[in-house]
């Protein structure tokens, strides 16, 4: 029969003696990985952020790992609510070969249920994490040579792909007119 502590004074101690094994349990199960793909976001949002980063550890006890948050709404300056200022899209980047190159940010516009955005991007092999974070209500279709193609969208829990080296495009549509931001964040 299980021990019940809830209402005692012991039921603080048990919570906190699930959340040191849960812990433990998750540190085990991922210690000894050469990839780690997490993607951070609340239930429901119209914000996201997908992280990948590679882990490794040194004698020192070292590694290295990323992490991100995502911003508000856009405004139609292009900035993000309450934030710094966001470069705007160049159209035309409504195919593959006219994308515009994703730097740190960019704001934009899908004018309709059939437009389309396109942002392009290439890690250095010197990266050892990628954040792509977005805000809006727009879905983001993420693909790079070499790996499987994943769509983000408010409340997903997809990672991206972490491939050095090869240029990503970033798909971005909505099913109205809708304002986006995408933000990247190379470690």
């Amino acid at each position: 029969m299980p021990l019940r502590l809830r209402g005692s004074r012991f039921a603080p101690l048990a919570t906190t003696a699930s959340t040191a094994i849960l812990a433990l349990i998750l540190v085990v199960a991922c210690g000894g990985a050469d990839k780690q793909d997490v993607l951070d976001e609340a239930p429901g949002a119209t914000s996201g952020t997908s992280s990948t980063s590679t882990s490794s550890s040194s004698s020192t006890g070292g590694a290295s790992s990323s992490g991100a948050s995502s911003t508000g709404g856009i405004d139609a300056g292009g900035t993000s609510s309450g934030g710094p200022s966001c470069d705007r899209e160049k159209e035309p980047n409504d195919n593959q070969g006219s994308a515009n190159t994703l730097v740190t940010s960019l704001c934009g516009t899908i004018t309709s249920a059939g437009d389309v955005d396109f942002l392009t991007f290439t890690l250095p092999s010197s990266a050892k994490g990628v954040n792509l974070g977005f805000s809006g209500s727009v879905v983001l279709r993420v693909s790079v040579d070499g790996a499987n193609a994943v769509t983000l969208k408010a409340g997903s829990t997809q990672p991206i792909p972490f491939v050095k080296g090869r240029p990503y495009l970033v798909e971005i549509r909505a099913e109205a007119k809708a304002d986006w931001k995408v933000t990247l964040n190379i470690q």
